[in-house]
């Protein structure tokens, strides 16, 4: 195996039994017994052992894969259709978040928040903020003329009310698909939003 697969292993390992037993309860020993590595080999590939996983996992391409989600708005001309894009990025979000390598990451993320720098721990929120701003820009963009300060705070609540229903379907209920009660929920709230605007 070369050194690029077997790197890739021990992180997909990693990032495995650290959302299921966390951390802490994951020990070195373990974790080069599942990957069917020699003891030490692991500080070859992560030098600075089970805390440089930790915050690899954490900087994944969940978050790169959130900055690349398509805002944009220019050629909608409706408040229905502005609607129907915003909840159409709500899903894609959702899907990327509760997929097995973005829940992963996001549970690793909450659960460990603690033992990470805090640039790694904000990387999620970061994301997500980031996704906001863009939001922001697009529906000023838009041709339905919203102004940049209408268009950042609905693009700040947008992004509060969908991080407390994501944050709470996945902490609270465990619950990682987005199904049509939760859905109907999120569009209800997306039109509030968007009739005050």
């Amino acid at each position: 195996m070369n050194q690029h697969h077997r790197r890739e292993q021990i992180l997909t390992t990693a990032q495995r039994l650290f959302a299921e037993k966390g951390f802490a309860d994951t020990t070195t020993r373990e974790l080069n017994q599942t990957v069917g590595i020699a003891d030490g080999l692991l500080y070859y590939y992560f030098p600075k052992g089970k805390q440089q996983l930790l915050e690899t996992i954490v900087q994944s391409d969940l978050t790169t894969k959130i900055a690349a989600l398509d805002c944009d708005c220019t050629t909608i001309t409706t408040r229905e259709a502005l609607e129907q894009r915003l909840l159409a990025l709500l899903e894609q979000v959702w899907a990327l978040m509760t997929s097995p390598e973005g829940y992963q990451v996001f549970i690793i993320t909450i659960r460990e928040r603690s033992r990470l720098s805090q640039p790694a721990a904000s990387r999620i929120e970061q994301a997500l903020s980031g996704l906001s701003s863009r939001v922001a820009k697009a529906c000023a963009a838009s041709p339905l003329a919203l102004d940049e300060t209408t268009s950042t705070h609905l693009a700040q609540a947008l992004q509060d009310l969908f991080q407390s229903t994501l944050y709470t379907a996945l902490l609270v209920f465990d619950q990682t698909t987005l199904t049509a009660p939760i859905k109907q929920r999120l569009q209800e709230r997306l039109h509030f939003l968007l009739s005050r605007c």
